[in-house]
């Protein structure tokens, strides 16, 4: 932690509510920041007492309980009452009576307002019953129906000798129920002045609602206060509008301190308010702005009327949803992807394709007329600005959409200053778990969030091909997953957010959707090399204020994502390079880590320094020790190019002999293909050490394979042709393999067996080199000569056969001397021939198997088989 950024760092730890080490912070801290630092603490421990104290608030008052007292209810419950009454006795008046008795002004608008309010507080009233918020909500548009109901009600209550239910207004009510609705809804973090005011507001809304209601009463003299009364010349609905307009502008204003979730809700309640209005307010500016369209509003005054109210009609469905639904769309969103739609360049092509079609056919239809005229006439003007209009557009059309963006969402500039602070820290990155770190400090901070980096670092992760933190715990994510595959071939961003139903989580297999809860995580962002190889995961928990990621927030991230890609190949290109420093090996276990942090293994053992880097060659990932015997060590690595495993085995620095050796096994393995014989990848150079990439069998090696005993005298014979096989074929190619052992003899996944490590093979006519290999296996002719032929390998699988069938070796001593002895007079040890004459070999393939090896052991040159394909004949006829 740099000291410069020490307190922004500690300061967003306190926001995210995580834990801090203040006394390494005081610690790190200079002397003029301490002050600073304290105040951080002080206030992380009111945060702390803050979140206990709505804790235990929240405990105490359960969701959805009504607040004030049961007079209240019942009152609520009155109006409802009253409402329906009024809005049963308009529609039998409709379906009963017809309009023939009474035909109100607008009727049409007036009844689908009527229907629409209706429908919309019944759904709140019993769909939101265990809401006291829908069911608020539900009274106000019980109240506002009631009002439209009021013009078609008074014929049937005429008819039963009422004189009238005009002064039946339970609507005067309606601002007052709106103020309670805005006081509890949104939900806030904290208290405000404007809490207050609504909660002062409603009972002053109820008395004024009380005034209006008794100025209205039947048996007060007509000049009593008549501005009051229910008519559109005074001063009662515009007393019932303003109030109420107060209640939902107070609403808004409560929504700056409201959760993310119910921020939402009131953003698309008030784009539902503004929708519903807008029709109205554009019709009375025309009017009044242009006088000449008042007569044909006065003309088409049913049209006109029907359409505004179609809007304003939409407004109660909107509100109905906002409050009802469980999830509700995020208005910004939408709004973004409305445009997106709209600038698209082929919708934009078209916007200009139009006005020019418009253009030709004005030609083509007046052909008496000149191309001036035209464009002279209120119709040319008007396609020709819809030209150049269109043709802005498509030019800035980029310009625009970063212009929009910043609009709708403002934090995308504080998206492109860290995206522009990312390429800075983390070109100085020189290790995975800083690149880890920056990238969470800068998810933090665009996204409100908490990020977490996961790579393929060390054989510890990918044994199983797992992502994991750097240097960190985490739960491991599998590299076979669902989510890495979708990851792969999308390279997009997904939801897996648990709670959001739009989200992929449902899609996850079981053991994906179990790694997602233990991790938390809402979003994962795949990271990307130069190629297709995934070099890494990005995964992003829920947003501090409880909200989940917009649109703006997965480009970010995207964005972000493909930085740390390039940040993750360097790195990795600097672990490869000739003079990259060496990798971590476990001394037990053989796992290999990337150089870093020093951190135990995960059996609890240090790691020490090995004798090979963690990616060779910019590809190769090293992940385990599969052993380590005189020529050196193999190891297990994953081609990251072709997603395969090989094995890399390594010579120890300065050996001559050794160099040359491997060099010869190289070419010998390149020169010779044969399906019994390992292929070889290639061959590398890292710290003056060559390392060759071999095919890697997934069955093991014949020596671990005897490890369990003997093999059936059939299978011994058939892997042993196989290898003869593989042998002629070296032969063929001028090589001899020198070294035939059951650790140099491998197991395909089908068990296809195939011959390894050429370390000692060299060409026949090279008879001045000196020979090698394993004493247990050389032939007398070796032991004595010194030169190694065809024959020579012969007697090695010969050996190998032997062992293969009895579980031992034909030629065992005391010591390495008794061994070469023993196998200059090729005496087979009296034991071990026994051993073919007892229970442990029951097949008669087995005692075969066994007669004929003895028997070529102890010819002599001449009357063993001299070559391999010789050999593979005699094992046939057995």
């Amino acid at each position: 932690m740099a000291r410069d950024g020490l307190l922004l760092d500690v300061a967003d730890a306190v926001a995210s509510s995580e834990q801090v080490d203040w006394a390494r912070a005081r610690r790190a801290a200079r002397v003029d920041q301490r002050r600073s630092l304290d105040s951080l603490r002080d206030l992380s421990r009111m945060f702390a007492a803050v979140g206990r104290s709505q804790d235990a608030a929240f405990r105490g008052h359960p969701s959805g309980e009504p607040h004030g007292t049961s007079f209240s209810r019942f009152a609520l419950g009155a109006l409802v009452a009253l409402a329906a009454l009024q809005v049963t006795a308009a529609l039998v008046t409709i379906t009963g009576y017809g309009t023939s008795v009474w035909v109100p002004r607008f009727a049409e608008g007036r009844l689908l307002a009527l229907i629409s309010l209706s429908s919309c507080a019944l759904l709140l009233l019993i769909g939101g019953r265990r809401d006291h918020r829908a069911r608020l909500l539900g009274v106000v548009f019980a109240l506002g129906a009631s009002s439209f109901s009021a013009s078609f009600s008074w014929p049937l209550v005429s008819k039963v000798g009422v004189e009238g239910d005009h002064w039946i207004l339970p609507e005067v009510f309606q601002p007052a129920v709106m103020w309670v609705f805005a006081w509890e809804f949104p939900r806030v973090h904290r208290r405000t002045g404007i809490d207050d005011l609504a909660r002062r507001m409603a009972p002053l809304s109820v008395c004024i609602g009380s005034g209006l209601l008794i100025a209205n009463l039947p048996f007060l003299p007509g000049d009593w206060l008549p501005s009051l009364h229910r008519r559109p010349d005074g001063i009662y609905w515009p007393t019932l509008t303003i109030l109420t307009l107060s209640a939902l502008s107070a609403m808004l204003w409560r929504a700056r301190h409201a959760t993310a979730h119910d921020a939402r809700r009131v953003a698309l309640l008030s784009g539902g308010i503004v929708v519903g209005i807008a029709p109205i307010l554009l019709n009375v500016t025309i009017e009044a702005l242009w006088p000449a369209a008042r007569g044909f509003g006065d003309e088409h005054r049913a049209v006109i009327s029907t359409v505004v109210f179609m809007f304003l009609l939409s407004t109660p469905c909107t509100m109905t949803y906002a409050v009802l639904a469980e999830q509700v769309l995020d208005v910004r969103m939408i709004v973004r992807a409305s445009y997106r739609r709209l600038l698209t360049r082929r919708l934009l092509g078209v916007t200009i394709a139009a006005p020019l079609g418009g253009l030709g056919w004005l030609l083509v239809t007046q052909p008496d007329r000149t191309v001036a005229d035209l464009m002279d006439t209120s119709s040319g003007r008007l396609l020709i600005a819809a030209v150049g209009a269109a043709a802005l557009t498509a030019a800035c059309r980029k310009r625009l959409l970063v212009r929009l963006d910043a609009w709708v969402y403002p934090e995308t500039a504080d998206h492109r200053r860290l995206l522009m602070a990312a390429g800075s820290e983390l070109v100085q990155a020189t290790s995975f778990s800083q690149i880890g770190e920056v990238v969470s400090v800068l998810v933090r901070r665009g996204c409100g969030a908490r990020g977490t980096l996961l790579v393929a670092e060390s054989a510890a992760e990918v044994s199983a091909h797992h992502f994991t933190v750097p240097a960190g715990n985490s739960v491991p994510l599998a590299r076979t997953s669902a989510i890495a595959a979708v990851l792969e071939s999308a390279r997009e961003p997904m939801r897996i957010d648990p709670d959001d139903r739009a989200s992929s989580f449902a899609l996850l297999p079981s053991r994906d959707a179990e790694w997602v809860v233990a991790t938390g995580a809402t979003a994962i962002v795949p990271i990307f090399g130069s190629g297709s190889e995934v070099l890494g995961l990005l995964t992003v928990g829920r947003r501090f204020d409880d909200g989940r990621l917009s649109p703006i927030d997965l480009d970010f991230l995207h964005a972000l994502a493909a930085t740390a890609g390039l940040a993750l190949t360097r790195v990795r290109l600097a672990d490869s390079r000739p003079d990259a420093p060496p990798a971590c090996e476990c001394p037990v276990c053989g796992i290999v880590a990337s150089a870093g942090p020093a951190r135990p293994c995960r059996c609890g053992l240090e790691y020490a320094t090995a004798p090979v880097p963690g990616m060779l060659a910019g590809k190769f990932l090293l992940e385990r020790r599969l052993g380590r015997g005189g020529m050196g060590a193999v190891y297990l690595a994953q081609d990251l190019g072709l997603q395969r495993n090989v094995a890399i085995k390594t010579l120890p620095v300065g050996d001559g002999p050794g160099l040359v050796r491997l060099r010869q096994e190289a070419r010998a393995m390149a020169a010779v293909a044969h399906p019994a014989i390992a292929q070889i990848h290639g061959l590398e150079t890292w710290r003056d050490r060559l390392l060759l990439i071999v095919e890697f069998l997934q069955g093991g090696t014949l020596a671990a394979r005897l490890e369990r005993g003997p093999l059936p005298g059939a299978e011994a014979i058939s892997v042993t042709v196989t290898l003869s096989e593989a042998l002629a074929a070296l032969h063929d190619a001028g090589y001899v393999h020198g070294d035939v052992k059951p650790s140099n003899i491998g197991f395909a996944s089908d068990g296809t067996p195939k011959l390894l490590d050429f370390g000692l093979a060299r060409l026949t006519s090279a008879d001045d080199q000196p020979a090698g290999g394993t004493l247990s296996y050389m032939s007398p002719e070796v032991l004595c000569e010194g030169r190694t032929g065809e024959a020579d390998d012969v007697w090695s699988l010969c050996v190998v056969l032997y062992e293969m069938v009895t579980g031992h070796r034909p030629f065992i001593g005391q010591g390495a001397g008794e061994v070469a002895a023993r196998i200059r007079r090729q005496s087979i040890r009296p034991a071990a021939v026994k051993v073919g004459q007892t229970e442990q070999i029951g097949s008669p393939s087995s005692v075969k198997s066994i007669a004929f090896v003895v028997s070529v052991l102890t010819a002599a040159r001449s009357a063993r088989p001299a070559t391999a394909r010789a050999f593979a004949d005699a094992l046939r006829e057995i």
